[in-house]
């Protein structure tokens, strides 16, 4: 399709090497290189896109994907992403096979109800990730953990747990007793009962090597 325009925005340690590419295959003309964006350009870009394309070799999440699904812009994201695993209304491809991700770009180029059903179904969806969920979840939990806190203190155990004979044997414990009280504790625990439910959230406790 001689009227596709590819715009590649960041940069990276690979951007070199891409317009080296471009130009070793004769399609400079063809991309264009914007560097590294932010605020309102970044969603002039997406606006201006037809198609927005992630081909992450691996990716833990991804969240332009969702970035350009808010500005009504369909995706093709690799399989390999961790946001293909909560996405629905997104082209997918394996990042490796060239030749499908190229025919799916040009599907939605050439066939204008598939680019409205992405276009229009993607923003449906993507409204559900919404910050304020976890970040109200995130503030519930730290909540939740200054009442464990309350519950728990230096001295006392939540009710049910009887305090080991050996906490007080620790070396530590007359100089760091708070810390390593609560250390002995959890080691007490980590076999026994190694989750602790406070209210609705499930405390877990990482071991350090001096409090053993």
């Amino acid at each position: 399709n001689p009227n596709v325009l590819f715009v590649i925005a960041g940069s990276g340690d690979m951007e070199a090497k891409i317009i080296e590419k471009a130009a070793e295959l004769e399609i400079a003309n063809k991309v264009v290189f914007t560097g590294f964006l932010t605020g309102k350009d970044v969603d002039k870009m997406y606006n201006l896109a037809d198609l927005y394309v992630m081909p992450s070799v691996s990716e833990p999440f991804g969240i332009t994907p969702l970035e350009a699904l808010s500005n009504n812009t369909p995706v093709l994201i690799s399989k390999q992403s961790g946001v293909s695993e909560v996405l629905h209304h997104a082209l997918k491809v394996d990042f490796w096979d060239v030749n499908q991700m190229a025919n799916k770009i040009l599907a939605v180029l050439q066939y204008p109800e598939l680019y409205h059903n992405l276009k229009v179904n993607g923003k449906k969806e993507v409204i559900r990730f919404n910050w304020q969920i976890p970040a109200l979840k995130c503030i519930d939990l730290y909540k939740d953990l200054i009442e464990f806190h309350k519950i728990v203190g230096f001295n006392d155990f939540p009710p049910g747990y009887n305090k080991p004979k050996y906490i007080t044997d620790i070396p530590f414990f007359n100089r760091y007793p708070g810390y390593h009280h609560m250390c002995a504790f959890w080691f007490r625990n980590i076999y026994f009962q190694p989750r602790i439910l406070v209210g609705n959230v499930t405390f877990l406790m990482r071991l350090d090597t001096d409090s053993i």
